[in-house]
């Protein structure tokens, strides 16, 4: 399918469910989030703002992995990466 045949109202429809999908997450896992390790905040701190580095959680997931539940989705409109 070419990605230009999508209608504006099917992409507003795929950008609310990306939305919906990172809030979940965010709510899931913001409590066993942390903030950057001093060895990853120096890492990347010529790359980002202080504001960001001083807001920015992580969490690592260990024997886990998160698969979004839209990428089935992609898969069967046959989107390919562009290129």
């Amino acid at each position: 399918m070419d990605p230009g045949g999508l209608s504006e109202a099917r992409v507003a429809e795929m950008i609310s469910g990306v939305a919906a999908y990172m809030r979940q997450e965010r709510n899931l896992y913001f409590r066993a989030s942390e903030l950057l390790t001093p060895e990853w905040r120096t890492a990347v701190q010529p790359y980002f703002s202080k504001t960001l580095l001083d807001t920015v959680r992580t969490v690592i997931l260990k024997r886990a992995r998160i698969p979004p539940p839209f990428l089935w989705r992609s898969h069967s409109l046959e989107l390919r990466p562009f290129s």
